[in-house]
């Protein structure tokens, strides 16, 4: 164990001559750059400069409630502005949640998912995209199991 002590004190002395010339190489190479940098770099590594705090470029200011004066503009969007396929208002809500629905399109039978979501949209529920609904709460629920052979759905 002495021995493995004494090896590492060895190279470690051996390290630290090496970077002493170094260093003084270092002090040569700037000196003859002609630099007014110090010789040797700091031992702590600079921080990133890569994002810089602030507002993004080409974003406008907001004025706060005391720069306008008095109570904040309200903005509304214009109709031009709006995304294309997004509605205005609230999303649909349907009278009865969409697992129950399933529960009751499943009930005694076993379905494909198309089956499912079409049952679904006759039973009244009401979204935008029935079979993605109907095929995430298929997947999601434990309630619902998938026949492996046939892959149709079924209550379990």
């Amino acid at each position: 164990m002495a021995s493995s002590i004494q090896k590492y004190v060895q190279l470690r002395d051996a390290l630290i001559k090496e970077k002493a010339q170094l260093e003084a190489r270092l002090a040569e190479i700037n000196g003859a750059l002609g630099d007014g940098a110090s010789p040797v770099a700091s031992a702590e590594p600079a921080a990133p400069t890569k994002h810089k705090p602030g507002r993004k470029p080409g974003r406008k200011k907001k004025a706060t409630v005391a720069e306008a004066g008095a109570a904040p503009k309200v903005v509304r969007k214009k109709a031009a502005r709006k995304k294309a396929g997004r509605r205005a208002g609230t999303r649909t809500r349907s009278a009865v949640p969409l697992k129950e629905t399933i529960v009751k399109v499943l009930e005694g039978k076993l379905l494909t998912r198309q089956e499912v979501a079409a049952g679904v949209k006759e039973a009244g529920y009401d979204s935008s995209d029935v079979l993605n609904s109907v095929s995430s709460t298929l997947y999601q629920n434990k309630a619902f199991v998938q026949d492996k052979k046939s892959k149709k759905w079924k209550l379990a």
